[in-house]
């Protein structure tokens, strides 16, 4: 897909461990979760091929479909530990992890109205190897390696909701080691970071995110896009 290149970085735009700061608990029993739309998220990734890991911090702009929303889950891959998650104050919000279905699920204090915004954030990181369980049996949707990598939608890289129903925009920022090129939805500029390569991707059409990978080639010069 890529080819004539030094070094090859993508990581996927509108279009991801677990170590709550609280204690997590699981639930108790199976709950209906209130349904929610995702408007926007805005993504700071950063990137480390040599130990094969991805830190970043996600923030999603929803409003809730149903009455009273006092609850609501996502999807992320189970390979990625989430540190903490706060509200748009700053403010932790309660959550709990179910490795069984991939999900996050948040507890609010108070239930947000129907069609109201609101802001959440999640901090999270974590291995992806390409060795870990894959959200979909079977087939490998997110690897890091020094030389190439790729993070799908499908891997649930980041916090997903509506997996394949819930279109969305996107503002990602992914760092990774000068040298290296970021390939993914929509529009995107870079620029120096230190020794790193700070690479934008802005997409406001609502929709799923590309496949999207990079890799390590033997001469440089030349970036091509599939």
């Amino acid at each position: 897909m890529y080819r004539d290149l030094r070094t090859r970085m993508a990581a996927p735009l509108a279009a991801g461990l677990l170590l709550f700061a609280g204690t997590i608990a699981a639930p108790a029993q199976e709950r209906p979760v209130p349904r929610i739309h995702v408007e926007q998220y805005t993504i700071d990734a950063e990137i480390s091929p040599d130990t094969q890991t991805l830190s970043a911090k996600a923030t999603l702009r929803f409003v809730p479909i149903d009455e009273a929303v006092s609850s609501a889950a996502f999807e992320l891959n189970n390979a990625l530990n989430v540190s903490r998650v706060v509200d748009d104050q700053g403010r932790q919000i309660p959550a709990s992890r179910n490795q069984q279905d991939f999900t996050v699920r948040l507890n609010f204090d108070q239930p947000i109205p129907k069609g109201q915004q609101a802001t959440v954030t999640f901090f999270y990181d974590g291995h992806l190897t390409g060795q870990e369980d894959s959200p979909v049996y079977g087939v490998k949707f997110a690897a890091i390696h020094p030389d190439f990598a790729y993070l799908m939608y499908p891997a649930r890289w980041f916090p997903v909701n509506g997996y394949t129903t819930d279109r969305f925009a996107a503002d990602v920022k992914v760092t990774v080691p000068a040298g290296y090129t970021v390939v993914g939805s929509g529009f995107d500029s870079h620029q120096p970071a230190g020794d790193k390569t700070a690479w934008e991707l802005s997409s406001t059409i609502r929709r799923f995110p590309a496949a999207s990978r990079w890799s390590r080639a033997t001469r440089r010069g030349c970036n091509r896009k599939a």
